[in-house]
């Protein structure tokens, strides 16, 4: 389940990471959480957005899914799990912050 989510999220031009992948089950039917990784500039709505549709593509491909919470996190060095940020990203960051 874990892969099918991850291969669902790389589909998805919007998302750039997902980690903490997390399942429960309800008698036959299954509750997932996981993070979602957007771009730090992109606005709420449209982050929101992009969960919900996420969110819906999970319950319409996976028979046994019933609901979905989605935490949307900036994608950012501090967020970053699976693909971490390189030394110059990271010092890129540290000056964009400072500057701001």
């Amino acid at each position: 389940m874990e892969k099918r989510l991850v291969l669902m999220a790389e589909e998805d031009k919007d998302i750039r990471e997902i980690h903490a992948i997390r399942s429960r089950q309800t008698g036959g039917s299954l509750l997932l959480d996981c993070h979602i990784l957007v771009d730090p500039e992109m606005s709420i709505e449209n982050a929101h957005t992009i969960s919900e549709r996420f969110k819906q593509n999970i319950i319409t491909q996976m028979d046994n899914v019933i609901d979905v919470v989605i935490h949307i996190e900036p994608y950012t060095c501090e967020e970053r799990l699976v693909n971490p940020c390189s030394v110059d990203e990271q010092r890129h960051q540290q000056k964009n912050k400072s500057n701001r």
